[in-house]
């Protein structure tokens, strides 16, 4: 049986424009199983990452978003986004992708670590991200990495309700979380 990954495997590095299309192509695939799990079609939400195109990310980027591309040997396996929110010192995660087969092998973790560097290192002080409300597994993987439920809210592009989980920056240590 082959050895799963480990954490210290993965590289991650920062993207440039003409990545956008391998993001988009990550972000599509990673978020395919959530689209059927959560019945999403391109009919009911448009904008769900399942539906990603390079379009999205080159505005993101044009934007000032910050794309990274996570790496396991010399092959793309994921990706997140960071952006700086309405406050200068808030910031969000976007679009955090983990290729199926890589998945709960650690490289989602490496990402987010890579995600909170960058926004800590632009000044942010606390770190936000946005997940379906019912998926509790996603939610609890975000609760082992330091973030807390913000806020729910609901919006009428959106056939489900969103939760908003945030991390504190300043009285977290960089890397505090396991793969658990």
């Amino acid at each position: 049986m082959p050895r799963a990954p480990h954490r210290a495997e993965f590289t991650v590095r920062a993207t440039q424009e003409q990545d956008a299309g391998m993001l988009a192509g990550i972000i599509r695939r990673s978020f395919a199983a959530v689209a059927i799990r959560f019945d999403i079609t391109r009919r009911t939400c448009p904008t769900h990452p399942s539906f990603c195109t390079d379009r999205w990310i080159k505005k993101d980027m044009a934007a000032g978003d910050v794309y990274f591309l996570l790496m396991r040997d010399e092959t793309p396996t994921g990706c997140v986004g960071v952006k700086r929110g309405k406050e200068a010192d808030t910031w969000y995660l976007t679009r955090l992708a983990v290729m199926p087969d890589t998945q709960n092998r650690g490289g989602g973790s490496v990402l987010i670590q890579a995600a909170l560097d960058a926004a800590r290192q632009r000044g942010a002080k606390s770190v936000q991200v946005g997940i379906i409300a019912d998926d509790i597994r996603l939610e609890a993987w975000y609760r082992r990495r330091g973030f807390v439920v913000a806020s729910h809210a609901r919006f009428m592009h959106l056939p489900f309700q969103v939760t908003f989980l945030t991390r504190d920056l300043d009285s977290s240590p960089a890397d505090d979380f396991s793969d658990a």
